[in-house]
């Protein structure tokens, strides 16, 4: 049966098809009476109530309940005091800190954080090569593979240096013991040790001629390590990994916990620290290769991510079971960290660059966020 609205008496519901036809112009016909008994709330009131009956939907309506969900709208956080509330909180942990950055997620403040699905997989060599876009070996760059530095003129050096001062400490002469004498005799040892330490350990040469060409690199500027930094830092909050802090001076530096529950190397001793899920290590080697990629957006080489790859390796060392003891596995999940954020920093490219002008003059972490989020 269909129901009659209020005060809609005038329409005799005994006479059949035809009144039902006639109601529609019961609006008309009577408005004037209905303005003069009525206030224009209950104008609006019959009027929806009439369209409704027949099925209708009320334009009215529509406009209520958009009043009604506007009125009961959550004003907008702002991003940077409460990330800033956050940092400054005497609970410094990592579970504390995220918790906390879930909460602002939940509610609604941030957007950027935590927002990546990370699926690991093993990415080979050419591939990586196609999303990185250049024709250089890259596992050389990412030291997954050796590198042989110029060993012969490394050689010829150490033999020249050590004639050199042997030719010195003849000409010179002194008495056995002297100063001059044990000049002499360090001079014709630099090849013996050379030798002795290339035969044992040949990657520790390696790494000291590669630190010594990165430290008198004219391309190894603060802007370049920034830019290293920047990937870091959004990565590393796209992705979840709790931030500890970052700085510009004396060295640009962006830390993070290492996992939610914080750094394995600050459980006491006494506690048996648990290895690194499959997860967290996602993380990481998505988080440690991200510098390197950052350096890619604009240089030709990335050269300041030795000490990343180190640190990966020990994460890599640390995880659970034997699933990474292999080498190629490692490889693999090292590239596919290269891979995956070179592909985000693609992706969010404008706002990396904003983030890298942000860093680059020292604003502060909450600030930094806030440059992440768009705010």
């Amino acid at each position: 049966m269909r129901k009659s609205c209020p005060n809609s008496s005038v329409v005799n519901p005994t006479r059949g098809r035809e009144n039902r036809r006639a109601t529609l112009a019961v609006p008309k016909a009577c408005s004037d009476r209905v303005k003069r008994a009525a206030s224009v709330p209950e104008v609006m009131c019959r009027f929806f109530c009439r369209r409704a009956s027949h099925g209708g939907a009320s334009l009215l309506s529509r406009q209520v309940r958009m009043s009604s969900d506007a009125s009961t709208e959550v004003p907008s956080k702002d991003v940077k005091a409460e990330v800033k509330k956050i940092l400054a909180d005497s609970n410094e942990s990592a579970s504390f800190r995220m918790a906390e950055f879930n909460r602002l997620k939940e509610e609604g403040a941030l957007k950027m954080w935590n927002s990546l699905e990370l699926s690991p997989r093993s990415v080979s060599k050419n591939e990586l090569k196609r999303e990185v876009k250049t024709e250089m070996e890259l596992d050389e760059l990412m030291g997954l593979s050796p590198v042989d530095p110029d060993l012969k003129g490394l050689t010829y050096g150490a033999f020249a240096a050590s004639a050199v001062l042997g030719v010195a400490g003849t000409a010179i002469g002194g008495e056995t013991g002297g100063a001059v004498y044990w000049l002499t005799y360090f001079g014709a040892s630099i090849p013996l040790v050379l030798v002795g330490v290339g035969s044992v350990a040949p990657g520790i040469i390696g790494d000291v001629v590669n630190t010594l060409k990165w430290k008198f690199d004219s391309t190894n500027t603060k802007e370049r390590r920034v830019r290293h930094e920047a990937a870091h830092m959004m990565c590393g909050y796209m992705c979840g990994l709790p931030i500890y802090g970052y700085q510009v001076e004396p060295e640009p530096l962006c830390e993070f916990y290492e996992r939610e529950d914080g750094n394995m190397a600050d459980v006491e001793k006494w506690k048996r620290a648990r290895g690194f899920n499959k997860e967290e290590i996602a993380r990481l080697a998505f988080v440690s290769c991200s510098g390197l990629m950052g350096e890619l957006t604009k240089y030709d080489t990335a050269d300041g991510g030795q000490q990343d790859l180190v640190n990966l390796n020990d994460f890599y060392f640390r995880a659970e079971g034997d699933f990474f003891r292999g080498s190629s596995v490692k490889e693999g999940w090292t590239r596919w960290g290269a891979y995956k954020s070179m592909q985000v920093l693609k992706e969010n490219k404008d706002t990396f660059e904003k983030l890298y002008q942000a860093m680059d003059q020292g604003k502060s972490v909450e600030e930094c966020i806030a440059v992440i989020e768009g705010k």
